[in-house]
């Protein structure tokens, strides 16, 4: 499907509202259901280019055992899932990502970095259906092979702490039929001087915002004009308050933010749910 579309699950009249409302004024077509059942009912005949799931207090713990379903169903279909919900601890966010959640929305939405999140999702999913047909069409041509590829997970911070943190938290990551190799930089121009790039190898890049020599939204900038975007995922690390960063990362092509101060054990649920999806 060419034009984005819009797949709202909601059981609540007001959130359907508000939601449909801004999905208009984004001129992203959408359909609302009810439940998660119906949800996942209408998934090959809506085939939209992302899920909305709206959890309130009232259906929360009704609709907790169905997202894993239906985040499994959205995964064999390469569809991004939102959930959007009040500001929850870290480990029911924990628990969401177990269950297969893509990314979060909190109430109150902002409706500029909301949009943003949405046409940076739906960017995703079709750069990784690209990815995937040609990846498709190599192995038609390479029949058999069971070469294992290389994922090089690339930390880059100005703060020896979080670098470590991160480091450990990835060095023990494990991929099916992957090799994954972690490589820190304590700063922007380091990684850009290096010779870090290899066509036949995929990376997940971890940038922070706010480094010395160079901002991590100059990096980002350089990366995406001078390499293939196909084969590299590149995740901003923001403040909370930085909506203005948060928008213009996405805008600039990054494929996901993390917000400080955060958790490793969701940073690491975050990237590589990401992963899984690019590098199927």
């Amino acid at each position: 499907m060419d034009s984005p579309f819009v797949l709202h699950i909601s059981d609540s009249p007001t959130e359907t509202e508000r939601i449909a409302a801004l999905l208009d004024s984004f001129q992203f077509p959408s359909v609302t259901v009810t439940t998660i059942k119906e949800g996942i009912n209408q998934l090959n005949i809506l085939r939209p280019s992302i899920i909305l799931l709206s959890l309130t207090p009232n259906n929360i713990l009704e609709w907790f055992s169905g997202i894993k379903e239906l985040a499994g169903q959205a995964l064999e279909r390469l569809t991004p899932l939102l959930i959007i919900s009040e500001s929850q601890s870290d480990l029911k966010r924990e628990q969401l990502f177990d269950q297969g959640a893509f990314d979060f929305v909190a109430r109150p939405i902002d409706p500029q970095l909301f949009q943003h999140l949405l046409q940076g999702r739906i960017a995703f999913k079709r750069k990784l259906e690209q990815a995937l047909s040609k990846r498709e069409r190599l192995d038609e041509c390479i029949t058999g092979s069971t070469f294992p590829r290389k994922v090089e997970m690339i930390l880059i911070d100005d703060d020896p702490i979080i670098l470590e943190i991160l480091k450990q938290q990835f060095i023990s990551l494990q991929m099916e039929n992957s090799v994954v190799e972690v490589k820190t930089f304590k700063n922007g121009a380091d990684f850009i001087a290096a010779n870090w790039y290899n066509p036949d190898h995929y990376y997940a890049i971890i940038l922070d915002g706010v480094m010395p020599k160079m901002t991590g939204f100059e990096v980002l900038t350089h990366i995406r004009s001078s390499y293939p975007q196909k084969n590299i995922l590149i995740f901003m690390l923001t403040a909370k308050v930085g909506q203005m960063d948060i928008q213009h990362s996405l805008e600039a092509g990054a494929d996901d933010y993390i917000t400080k101060p955060f958790r490793p054990k969701e940073v690491a649920l975050r990237v590589q749910r990401l992963m899984k999806r690019l590098f199927k």
